[in-house]
């Protein structure tokens, strides 16, 4: 499919603010957006650490595939009584999830919003004058895959202060919204390039494994494997000269990981589905 989505570029607080308080929570799977530097380096500029209770944070591992969707709702709702209906209208948390994680979660959130939202805004004119750059790179690189970007009508990217790992997609009647970390330098401005890249192979590639990708049965590394292998192929199609940092930027054990978990004739298929 030829053409261009329209893209819109912006900086959503709130949904910063709640992944400020998962970079708090360390998870043992792919979505883990725990770190330890960027805890200790807020305690220090905000005076104070978000006071999310432990048996929440334990609830949120052991029940993840249940309650992932607080990774999600923030990017679409401005605030927590809107983003608290968009979940309980989801149908995919019990009132169990929401007494023992939710409610707790969104408590804290609401406690360390006063202290986080002064930071941001200051974070925010800090890096004014990077902003025109950082945009203006992720327009010529969707220029560049304008065939493969043109299977989606509308892309919203979120600029992110706290994001500190993987970047996230979300669909919705509204479009695709991606969530990545905005880029201090020149190497993380090729990996949020990359990363939108991944994001946005996600939807094509997924329906082959079926409709339920899960962390606890290992779908989760087979869908990830998928996309690693696709955009490899798609690169050395349509921007060879990115084949070698793109390697790099994934980890070329992972590469072959991909390579081996996934049978020939599935890695036949996402070449395939490149090339079109």
């Amino acid at each position: 499919m030829e053409g261009k989505p329209e893209l819109k570029i912006i900086y959503q607080r709130y949904a910063d603010l709640v992944y400020h308080m998962l970079a708090h929570i360390p998870l043992d799977n792919a979505a883990d957006e725990y770190d330890a530097e960027y805890v200790r380096t807020m305690k220090e500029q905000l005076g104070r650490s978000p006071a999310i209770p432990e048996k929440a944070a334990e609830w949120y591992r052991e029940h993840f595939d249940r309650v992932c969707l607080i990774s999600f709702m923030p990017f679409v709702t401005g605030g927590t009584e809107e983003c608290l209906a968009a979940l309980r209208g989801s149908g995919m948390m019990d009132e169990a999830d929401m007494e023992h994680f939710v409610l707790p979660f969104f408590r804290a959130v609401e406690e360390e919003k006063d202290a986080y939202y002064a930071w941001w805004e200051k974070k925010q004119a800090e890096t004014e004058d990077r902003k025109p750059g950082a945009e203006a790179g992720l327009r010529e690189f969707i220029h560049r895959f304008d065939g493969f970007f043109g299977h989606y009508d509308r892309i919203t990217v979120i600029l992110s202060h706290s994001l500190q790992r993987n970047g996230r997609m979300f669909m919705n009647p509204g479009g695709a919204f991606l969530y990545l970390k905005f880029p201090g330098d020149e190497a993380g401005m090729e990996d949020i390039r990359l990363q939108l890249l991944h994001e946005c192979t996600h939807p094509l590639t997924d329906p082959k494994l079926g409709n339920d990708i899960r962390m606890d049965d290992g779908s989760h590394d087979l869908a990830e494997y998928q996309v690693f292998l696709y955009d490899e192929f798609l690169i050395e199609r349509k921007a060879p000269e990115l084949l070698e940092r793109y390697r790099d930027w994934i980890g070329r054990e992972w590469l072959e990981e991909a390579r081996r978990a996934l049978a020939p004739e599935r890695t036949a298929m996402l070449k395939g589905m490149a090339c079109e």
